[in-house]
């Protein structure tokens, strides 16, 4: 059972995540997290006794909850890129809002963030590498992922329109969404697993 200060440690957290993600760094202040949290700046200051604080706090958080994405990933190469591929696609899950918040920090500056995200990234790397035995399928399944992610994190579902000019030989242009469907998804799995074998 979750303590009261606990949970509102956690509700504090949440606050400056979301304050991240909808305002940026700089509009992420202590008077703003206390008053989206709902608590008063003496409330969250018993709690994160300054913004470094609530930071670390978040790193934290990222660190927890990718060492449950590392460990859902499996040990076998199907299993380690379909978790990669479709959980991409799931920018506004917890873990894809605390990611998102992280990278906010990072592209700040917090030490602490890019140190965690690069960790992060290596961690994916190499299961991915270990499942699949192969560097090039390593690397682009993280590549598919990471372009699958940002998309979704930008929330981007709209059509993306090709140029006729650059339609290529058949001339006609086609407009896909920049988010791939569950059953693209799919098809870029199997075409990662059938360049090693699968």
């Amino acid at each position: 059972m979750t303590s009261p200060r606990s949970s509102a440690r956690e509700r504090i957290l949440d606050a400056y995540q979301a304050c991240l993600n909808d305002l940026g760094e700089r509009a992420a202040t202590l008077d703003a997290v206390a008053a989206a949290a709902g608590v008063s700046k003496g409330g969250l200051i018993y709690h994160f006794a300054s913004k470094e604080a609530l930071a670390a706090g978040l790193v934290e958080r990222l660190e927890r909850l990718g060492r449950d994405d590392v460990e859902a990933m499996g040990s076998t190469a199907e299993s380690a890129v379909g978790h990669f591929i479709r959980s991409a696609a799931h920018a506004q899950s917890p873990f894809g809002l605390t990611a998102q918040a992280v990278q906010t920090l990072a592209r700040s500056g917090h030490v602490g963030a890019v140190r965690t995200m690069h960790a992060l990234e290596q961690e994916w790397y190499d299961v991915l590498l270990r499942a699949t035995g192969d560097r090039v399928v390593a690397r682009m399944a993280q590549l598919v992922g990471d372009g699958i992610y940002y998309n979704a994190a930008l929330a981007v579902t709209e059509p993306v329109a090709v140029d006729p000019d650059e339609a290529g030989e058949a001339g006609e242009a086609e407009a896909h969404p920049a988010l791939p469907s569950p059953a693209e998804q799919e098809d870029l799995v199997r075409a990662l697993l059938r360049m090693i074998g699968d």
